[in-house]
């Protein structure tokens, strides 16, 4: 079936006429006027599946839910302010985390994320 879309879609589409003249085709091929570059975006309204590496070279701007699943690796910061982390019942590994306290002589330490010392 993907392949059979991809030919609809890309086959009779020549991307050098959606900048010419400013405007775009739907799936049927079906020309319609646009004054908006954003108009011309490739859109993929049906659910895809990519089977190897895509790459992005841009941002990414997702406007609902991400469910990643497997292993995640992230080489830049992570900013979230003001919303949450819920890891559930994972872990937090990092250089700059206390993982326990433990009391000296005549100290105790209360339990949970907020001992009282």
């Amino acid at each position: 079936m993907s392949t059979a879309f991809a030919s609809v879609v890309f086959g009779p589409l020549k991307p050098q006429s959606f900048i010419q003249d400013n405007s775009k085709q739907d799936v049927l091929g079906t020309s319609t006027s646009s004054t908006n570059l954003l108009d011309n975006l490739f859109q993929v309204n049906i659910p895809a599946e990519f089977t190897d590496i895509v790459t992005f070279k841009k941002n990414i701007l997702a406007q609902g839910d991400l469910t990643v699943e497997g292993a995640t690796n992230i080489q830049g910061n992570i900013n979230a302010t003001g919303h949450n982390l819920d890891l559930g019942s994972g872990k937090v590994l990092a250089s700059n985390l206390v993982y326990g306290l433990s009391g000296g002589t005549g100290i105790t330490i209360g339990s949970g994320q907020t001992p009282t010392i």
